[in-house]
């Protein structure tokens, strides 16, 4: 086996695909779709609320580097409390063991 095989990403590729196919390589997916989904309506919406919220406040100074780093820190906090239920499931589908066939084992 070469070298550029043994280590990393490519040699876990690689071997996914030998013994599941492409499929093995999809395997997951389906459940990283709601999380990318929630999360990304999650973060957008509170931090454009929060962004507007601090303005209307004039807590600092309109246009300020600080109105957006406040907003995204405050965003970040919905995205984790909406994401991880998601992350949760998504690794326990990803690292759920299957047969050479790639059907689940219970």
């Amino acid at each position: 086996m070469p070298l550029w095989e043994k280590e990393g990403m490519l040699h876990a590729l690689m071997t996914i695909y030998r013994q599941h196919g492409v499929t093995g390589l999809w395997r997951g997916s389906s459940s990283a779709v709601p999380r990318v989904i929630v999360g990304s309506s999650s973060q957008l919406s509170t931090f454009s609320t929060v962004k507007q919220f601090t303005n209307d406040l004039q807590v600092f100074q309109p246009g300020s580097w600080l109105v957006s780093l406040t907003a995204g820190m405050v965003s970040s906090i919905f995205v984790v409390l909406a994401m991880t239920p998601f992350d949760v499931i998504s690794t326990r589908l990803y690292n759920q063991p299957v047969d050479q066939k790639g059907k689940v084992l219970s």
